[in-house]
């Protein structure tokens, strides 16, 4: 690739005294924001993100005579920059174009994207065409969904026309903004919104990319009004009205003040709702907007007065990876024939009574439910039928039988019932189904997935509900997907899992899955030519994190609170947990550890 070194180099030495400018004005205390995850609803200090000084990065317009390559070049350049309507990238190109280009979407590259030098043509000549080339790791969408693809070449037209002054200018390009991976990391940032569940009181988060410098607050919460994305469309709803019309924000901005309160005047559509509704738009709002400031209470308002305050202790009981208490992990003992607890705050586990740790059953697999009075879901020692019982008193009953010549495998609770694997012994096949787990809806339904072609190996059901995780033999190896129902466990219910996506496209192999909450997995599983390594992943696919690997590594259990630790299995034999500096530490001899999920 040729450039024009001195406009590029220009360019830069200018974007590069602007910051410098900024920190000196800030008294050089500022610093660039590094990439992580947006910490879940429930933690205090995303405050302290909000409050970080950040620099500003301005763009630089054409420089005087630019040659056609410096030009896309420096266009590339401007729109990394922290302006709201891409002002001065705007200037890269000719004033209809200019007045008409409205980005739908990101492109991410893996690297800068380049600008290939176009074929010589006359001097005459008054238009050329740049082809711009890059290897695309990942896209974000229209609705700003984030989606990582399988890293390909792509390559992306520019169109320049040179006007009557002379000047080379665009005239057609791609209606996407281009960028760098390292540029979208500091441009944009990992949000969620959130609504509520088609089937419970729960909240369901909605994970976008925003720009991080563009007043995202205010972003955010006229985001939220905007209704969910099309993907988790089909199992959420919002409770602020948008029939006939839709509810909006009166306010400019929207902030948080001195106690921590957020105060928004909408339109009037909301008086119309129940106000039994009102509580839980706060809601909506309050955990949508904690993720950017530190907020307690959310009002709501129209121009005739309060509608509701909601505060967030309030708030916390819709929240379906919000524990009351520490959440205790479980593990299948050394004989196959007992139950075990260990507890967060206990350095040793305790076997549990009755039928679960009398020796009188052989256990293959388990499953605990959520809640403050957790059942044991467990395979038995055949994996021909799938038991239940209280924690607490060990009382085992028959769930489920397996149909004739197949097995139970990878139980996974969850609402009123257990979702687990029924596999084929002979063909080597595997359905999901969901069994009803309360005396009313103890029955058996077939899970129907959308779209997948190869055999399930593993699932696991997010804590609201309306995920699931799968594990396949082939294709992407991981997908996500969305739970659907229709009718009622006494009256033709049918669920379905539709809109998979797979969050790391790269896998080659994958042993275990897990939930981490209800926006994020751990994923114990190989990339490209890697070895066997968990790694926390959003469920988008966004921030993914490496995390310490021991060999032998066939299970990794997460719990639903973000400050708990990993639990691992290493060959079937010993169970292991994370603690602090990312080192393992074998608790005991077991297999199969678990946390309530």
């Amino acid at each position: 690739m040729t450039r024009t070194r001195s406009a590029v180099g220009t360019r830069r030495v200018l974007r590069a005294l602007a910051v410098l400018w900024i920190l000196c004005v800030l008294g050089g205390c500022a610093s660039m924001p590094s990439h992580g995850k947006v910490q879940d609803a429930t933690r205090d200090d995303a405050a302290e993100k909000a409050d970080e000084q950040q620099v500003r990065v301005f763009g630089v317009p054409p420089q005087q005579d630019e040659k056609p390559t410096a030009l896309v070049e420096g266009f590339l350049e401007a729109v990394t920059s922290d302006e709201p309507d891409y002002a001065t990238a705007r200037k890269y190109l000719t004033p209809a174009t200019a007045n008409a280009w409205q980005p739908v979407g990101v492109k991410v590259i893996e690297s800068s994207p380049r600008a290939n030098t176009p074929a010589s043509s006359p001097p005459e000549t008054n238009m050329i065409s740049v082809a711009v080339n890059g290897k695309l790791v990942a896209e974000v969408a229209g609705d700003n969904t984030y989606q990582p693809i399988k890293s390909e070449v792509r390559d992306y037209h520019f169109e320049l026309l040179r006007g009557g002054d002379g000047q080379w200018r665009i005239d057609k390009l791609p209606n996407v903004v281009l960028l760098s991976k390292a540029d979208f990391r500091r441009i944009y940032t990992s949000v969620n919104l959130y609504w509520f569940s088609k089937t419970s009181d729960r909240l369901v988060p909605d994970p976008i990319y925003l720009r991080s410098r563009v007043s995202l607050m205010t972003t955010l919460a006229k985001q939220l009004l905007v209704g969910p994305t099309q993907n988790i469309e089909p199992a959420v709803e919002t409770m602020f009205p948008a029939v006939p019309s839709r509810t909006a924000i009166l306010d400019h901005t929207v902030s948080v003040d001195d106690d921590n309160a957020v105060h928004i005047q909408l339109t009037d559509e909301p008086r119309a709702v129940a106000m039994a509704e009102c509580p839980k738009m706060a809601t909506q709002m309050l955990y949508t907007l904690r993720q950017v400031a530190k907020v307690e209470s959310v009002e709501l308002t129209d121009r005739q007065g309060t509608l509701c305050v909601q505060f967030r202790t309030s708030a916390q009981t819709y929240d379906a990876a919000t524990p009351t208490a520490p959440v205790d992990g479980y593990f299948i003992g050394q004989s196959h024939r007992d139950v075990w607890r260990l507890r967060i705050d206990r350095a040793s586990p305790e076997k549990l009574g009755g039928a679960l740790g009398d020796g009188s059953q052989m256990f293959s697999q388990i499953a605990v439910s959520r809640g403050s009075q957790p059942q044991i879901a467990a395979v038995d020692g055949t994996e021909e039928k799938l038991l239940v019982g209280n924690v607490d008193t060990g009382v085992l009953t028959t769930l489920a039988q397996a149909a004739p010549g197949h097995t139970f495998r990878s139980p996974s609770w969850g609402d009123k019932g257990v979702w687990v694997l029924e596999e084929s012994k002979d063909h080597g096949t595997s359905d999901v189904v969901w069994i009803g787990a309360t005396p009313d809806e103890k029955m058996k339904v077939p899970i129907n997935i959308e779209g997948l072609g190869s055999k399930v190996t593993d699932i696991r059901v997010s804590p609201d509900g309306t995920r699931v995780a799968l594990l396949t033999t082939g294709g992407q190896f991981l997908y996500v997907g969305i739970v659907t129902s229709t009718g009622s466990p006494s009256h033709d219910i049918k669920v379905t899992i539709t809109g998979l996506r797979a969050p790391i496209p790269d896998l080659a192999d994958a042993k275990s899955v897990s939930w981490n909450g209800t926006s994020r997995l751990v994923v114990l599983g190989t990339q490209d030519r890697g070895s066997m390594q968990p790694q926390y992943v959003d469920v988008d696919g966004g921030n993914p994190t490496a995390v310490a690997a021991i060999a032998g590594m066939v299970r990794v259990a997460a719990p639903d609170g973000a400050d708990q630790p990993l639990l691992a299995n290493i060959d079937n034999n010993s169970v292991f947990r994370l603690e602090p500096g990312n080192n393992w530490r074998q608790v005991t001899l077991g297999s199969y550890p678990a946390y309530p999920g």
